[in-house]
């Protein structure tokens, strides 16, 4: 079967939420950050591994 192939683009900044970081000020991208902090902190400490507990202490801490 023959089918037809149509090229399109997405609207500019739709295929990533990178552009709302220009907001600094913004509250989802502060609460972004902060989660971010803790996983790379976790992450980094657990030798790139997250157990749950363990995990649970670090964000607690």
């Amino acid at each position: 079967m023959r089918r037809n192939i149509t090229l399109f683009a997405d609207q500019p900044g739709s295929g990533s939420n990178a552009i709302a970081f220009l907001h600094p000020e913004d509250p989802k991208v502060i609460e972004a950050k902060r989660k971010f902090h803790y996983i790379s902190t976790a992450l980094r400490e657990q030798g790139n591994s997250l157990p749950v507990e363990s995990t649970k202490a670090i964000i607690n801490r």
